[in-house]
């Protein structure tokens, strides 16, 4: 996965973990905007053709791989990652957001796909963290299914420890310093010793820590808080996602985002009650952003007919937005954290090397 430009390491300001505001702005009434693409039976020149477009509309992020309602595919081909990683080379200041289910996932792998991602889009990668209970995906780990419970608990323990291995490495442990002939600051890479319920991890991670410390972690709003940076809401009625969100920003959760499906079937048949719905044109989005905007932070669209919606999502809908100051597209070089006004965090790890080395002196 090549990057587009070279990004070495944390600029001065990141370095000293101050976050820099970037689109996000909810004073000035502007929202994060996002859409979900998925690749099934997409060719690779349309999907490249969808996410070029999205990001010359000025959207936020895209999102890869999470399950849109009324979706009749079950899994696609590609993993998001994989999908994401093709978005990189095509893009330069949107965000791409992966969606990778924590259910029967490995720590190391989960941390290893969102670092390289990292790297090669220049600090632009974000996790959307799932569970799957399915029978389908079970059986692609040669195992069974887990109650919801059990999942919600291995949810919180992948991240906490996927979090822990971006840290592993501090910032400037890679050298690769030919004059000195050192490659690694060994002093700066340690062990996280992760012992738990659903796996034993000794560390450190396999990659350098990625260009944003840690990608930011995106969750729906019943796996909890803990580890997580953006909470995903979702509710039947508009009443009730802003309750939901003031639920979730009450639980700590830094920023929220609303799911919203994009459909223009009628009313009458549309049965879904979990998540709220909108039709696709030109007045509708914006009027409804425009009544979330004091309540959330940005939102997550879902078209569930790509193919009819996209362009005047696109063409039509994403400039009008821009127009009303609701959408501030994203700027080349901003990180997804900066654009989410989220400060780059300092390793776990690195207080404790600085008191060890304290210690010896």
């Amino acid at each position: 996965m090549a990057p587009n430009t070279t990004h070495t390491g944390p600029t001065t300001k990141e370095a000293r973990g101050l976050g820099v505001s970037g689109n996000w702005s909810n004073g000035a009434g502007s929202l994060l905007v996002g859409l979900s693409l998925r690749s099934g039976g997409t060719s690779p020149g349309l999907l490249a053709d969808r996410i070029q477009t999205a990001e010359a509309a000025g959207l936020n992020f895209l999102v890869f791989g999470a399950r849109d309602p009324e979706s009749t595919t079950e899994h696609e081909l590609l993993s998001a990652v994989e999908v994401a990683a093709y978005a990189t080379a095509l893009t330069s200041a949107i965000g791409l957001v992966a969606a990778i289910p924590t259910t029967h996932a490995e720590p190391f792998h989960v941390s290893n796909q969102l670092s390289s991602l990292d790297r090669g889009s220049n600090g632009r990668a974000g996790w959307i963290a799932t569970i799957d209970i399915s029978t389908s995906w079970a059986q692609a780990f040669s195992t069974s299914a887990p109650d919801i419970r059990t999942a919600q608990r291995e949810a919180a323990a992948v991240i906490d420890t996927t979090r822990r291995l971006w840290d592993s490495w501090e910032d400037g442990a890679l050298l690769a310093d030919a004059r000195s002939g050192r490659f690694l600051d060994a002093d700066k890479i340690h062990y996280i010793d992760g012992t738990g319920e659903f796996f034993d991890i000794r560390g450190p991670a396999l990659m350098p820590r990625p260009v944003q410390g840690q990608p930011p972690v995106f969750a729906p709003v019943d796996l909890g808080s803990a580890g997580v940076d953006v909470a995903l809401v979702s509710a039947g009625t508009e009443l009730e996602l802003i309750g939901a969100a003031e639920r979730a920003r009450s639980a700590g959760t830094a920023r929220v985002l609303a799911e919203i499906v994009v459909s223009d079937r009628s009313e009458s048949a549309i049965h879904d009650e979990q998540r709220l719905h909108c039709r696709s044109d030109d007045s509708t989005i914006p009027a409804l952003l425009d009544r979330l905007r004091h309540h959330v932070d940005g939102v997550v669209l879902y078209p569930t007919e790509p193919d009819a919606q996209l362009p005047s999502l696109l063409r039509d809908v994403a400039p009008e937005l821009e127009a009303s100051g609701l959408l501030r597209r994203p700027r080349p070089g901003l990180t997804l954290r900066e654009q989410f006004g989220l400060p780059r965090p300092r390793s776990r790890y690195a207080t404790t090397h600085l008191q060890e080395t304290g210690a010896r002196r």
